[in-house]
């Protein structure tokens, strides 16, 4: 099973994300990444042998190598799995 881009992009592989290295000619950036293992796609993707199920995002990183908090990759993997760096909740008083 994989999911990857229609127009190939080089990717470099990061420990649960994988992004371009360089900006797009609008200075972004295109991120993919999964809660699971996986393997990159020579297009620019994920692949997973043997599956029939993927978890995956797929983003982009507004801003490039100039993107602001929130909006990096390691940001998108963190809002994927769940792993906020703050929480706001109501409390009832």
């Amino acid at each position: 099973m994989s999911v990857f881009l229609a127009h190939p992009e080089t990717l470099t592989d990061s420990t649960s994300f994988a992004a371009r290295s360089s900006d797009d000619a609008d200075g972004n950036r295109v991120t993919v990444g999964s809660a699971r293992h996986f393997d990159l796609h020579s297009s620019g993707g994920l692949t997973k042998t043997n599956a029939t199920a993927m978890d995956c995002w797929l983003g982009v990183i507004t801003g490039g190598g100039s993107a602001l908090n929130g909006d990096r990759a390691t940001d998108l993997q963190a809002q994927y799995s769940g792993a906020l760096l703050e929480v706001v909740a109501a409390v009832r008083r």
